[in-house]
Order: C-alpha cells, then sequence, then structure tokens
C-alpha cells in the first residue's frame, strides 16, 4: 500500500519563475514583471429542501476571470503601444476575432526549464493601464503598466502543450 503521507515533489513553485509568451507582443514578453493566473468559480445553483433549507449543488458552468500582467514600459514605448495598437486594431476592423490570439504562461523549475504551462485560447486585451511621472518623486523606478485580457478559456498542461 503506498504511503499517501509524504508528496512526490518537494519544490515549491517560485514567483518569479515564469514566462509569457504571445506572437503579438515580443516587447511586452521580454519585460514582463507579473502575471496572475485567473481563479475559476464554479455556480452553485441552490436546491430547496423541506425545512426552509437551501442545499448548494455544483453546478454546471465556470465563469473565468481575466488575466493581468505587468510589465516595465521601455524608454521608447515600444511595449506599450504594442498593446495600444492592438486595442485600437480590434475596435476599427469588423473581423474582431482576425485580433485574436492564443498565449501561454509558462512556469519554469529552478533551472528555468518548463514544467508547467497554461495555454489561453483567444485572448484580447481590453485594458491597459495610465503611465504615471511624477517630477517630484525621488526614485527613479521604472514605469510600469497593467494589462488585462478577456479570452475563452485555458488549459493547463505539461510541457508539451505549447507544441500542440
Amino acid at each position: 500500500m503506498p504511503n499517501n503521507t509524504n508528496p512526490e515533489e518537494y519544490n515549491l513553485l517560485n514567483n518569479v519563475q515564469f514566462r509569457f509568451d504571445i506572437n503579438n507582443l515580443p516587447n511586452v514578453n521580454y519585460h514582463m514583471q507579473s502575471a496572475t493566473l485567473p481563479s475559476l468559480t464554479l455556480d452553485q445553483p441552490i436546491y430547496p429542501m423541506a425545512h426552509l433549507a437551501q442545499v448548494p449543488l455544483p453546478g454546471s458552468q465556470i465563469t473565468h476571470e481575466p488575466f493581468d500582467i505587468t510589465f516595465l514600459v521601455d524608454q521608447q514605448l515600444k511595449n506599450y503601444l504594442e498593446i495600444y495598437k492592438w486595442m485600437f486594431n480590434i475596435v476599427m476592423t469588423e473581423d474582431k476575432e482576425k485580433h485574436m490570439s492564443d498565449a501561454t504562461l509558462h512556469f519554469l523549475t529552478g533551472n528555468m526549464n518548463r514544467t508547467q504551462s497554461v495555454k489561453f485560447y483567444d485572448i484580447f486585451p481590453t485594458v491597459i493601464t495610465e503611465l504615471a511621472g511624477s517630477s517630484d518623486d525621488s526614485d527613479t523606478d521604472p514605469m510600469t503598466c497593467n494589462v488585462t485580457f478577456a479570452y475563452k478559456y485555458f488549459e493547463i498542461g505539461d510541457i508539451n502543450i505549447g507544441d500542440r
């Protein structure tokens, strides 16, 4: 009988070991600072029972929250403009699906090898945040920008997910 008290994997996922790949955003990919794997919510219809009790049951629909990333903005604004132009191209065309793209978020090992991948299908930007500068700030921290993406769904798989 196997011993189920000890995990097979002792290494923990490190919050700095990831890579994001999307063809539309080569400059954003390079300057990525953070990515938040979206939460999922399973609906739970309420089943009325006797004695005024209500019992939640597992539902049949999953809601995907938006996918958010943060990147450092280069001084030529190339990576900011990648998102900016992508959003305007979506607005200016009638064939909206032409401007959707697949994207992959890779989780990496301590040796920077892919271990798991999350593939997002038909992703597109919905929000790009402001760039805020201040001349009375004594720090010279680089500017960052947040982008929110909508998508149809995502799949989590092993390192071969990007090869399908």
